[in-house]
């Protein structure tokens, strides 16, 4: 008699969906991971975090009509304690974190998980269509890698994410078993998530990335966080701050030069009225010690988020509330 197997089948792929006020977006957003779940095999975990515009009644239908669904509906918590909660559930082998307002391009989910598999990465990723603020057509959702580019891998990936990250969750793959590094995430930040979770997976394996469009991504609508500029900018220097640990003596000097730099150019252009001489000097001062790293990593990144958190109190006070 062949012995009858009690091992749960394993679950290739973990779709963890976050929705907030994001109607108008999120039937594409949800089609589009149902979809990429049936192709690769795998669960979809949605949560809605209190949304008040529509988008629960979408999430609690799309349950309803997909049984297999994971979801809730929890008072508005913001996104880190969102993204602990939502990864808490996670059984498959990968994960791909799904905003809802990115809708996954059909069979990126397969290419990503290849080129990981491929260059041995913690964390994969392509590149973004961008839309909007009108939703997308069906013939632009119809859209399908046709010519898949050649797959490439980061010399030093945790300097790339200190330099010039720029790839949402929605358009990368990581490891479920390198996930657990990086959670939980600290609850008292607000925006950047996707470089809270990178920080400690990238720092031990390899990061890996394709020219070719996995997602789309959303532009141009004012009610989104990462569209405060000062907001993204502080959220980054304190992140990197929590990961201090993980960063060698080159990337504390490239993180600061960033952070100089950017503010710098910030105060010129959005704050003309706190652009003074002494600021520009001050921050010209710390980019040409930081080159001779002759600065104090945490001590100068706390002054330099200090001009952002001026005007950001009210966000800070109420981080789990975003606008």
């Amino acid at each position: 008699m062949t012995p009858v197997s009690t091992q749960a089948p394993e679950i290739p792929v973990s779709f963890l969906v976050t929705s907030y006020n994001k109607a108008a977006y999120l039937p594409a957003v949800l089609d589009s991971v149902w979809r990429e779940s049936q192709a690769v095999g795998g669960e979809v975990v949605l949560v809605d975090d209190g949304s008040s515009d529509g988008s629960e009644g979408i999430c609690a239908a799309f349950a309803q009509s997909h049984r297999e669904v994971v979801y809730w509906r929890q008072e508005n918590q913001g996104i880190f304690p969102t993204v602990n909660g939502i990864a808490a559930k996670v059984r498959g082998k990968w994960v791909r974190f799904c905003d809802s307002d990115d809708p996954l391009i059909a069979g990126s989910t397969r290419r990503l998980i290849d080129i990981a598999t491929e260059t041995g990465a913690g964390v994969a990723y392509g590149r973004a269509i961008v839309y909007g603020p009108a939703p997308l057509t069906a013939e632009q959702l119809s859209l399908r890698i046709k010519q898949p580019a050649a797959t490439n891998v980061h010399p030093d990936g945790v300097m790339y994410l200190i330099r010039g990250m720029n790839f949402t969750p929605s358009m990368s793959i990581c490891r479920a078993d390198a996930l657990k590094d990086a959670l939980p995430l600290p609850v008292d930040l607000v925006s950047c998530q996707d470089l809270a979770l990178w920080f400690p997976i990238v720092s031990r394996l390899p990061l890996a990335w394709i020219n070719e469009p996995v997602c789309f991504n959303l532009k141009g609508v004012a009610n989104q966080l990462t569209a405060n500029d000062a907001l993204t900018l502080q959220q980054t220097i304190r992140i990197t701050q929590r990961n201090a640990g993980l960063l060698t003596a080159s990337h504390k000097r490239a993180a600061v030069l960033k952070a100089a730099n950017r503010t710098r150019r910030w105060l010129r252009r959005m704050r003309p009225d706190r652009n003074s001489l002494g600021a520009q000097f001050w921050l010209l001062g710390v980019n040409a010690r930081a080159r001779l790293g002759l600065i104090d990593f945490n001590t100068t990144l706390d002054k330099i988020a200090d001009y952002y958190e001026y005007e950001l109190e009210a966000i800070l006070k109420r981080r789990a509330r975003p606008f």
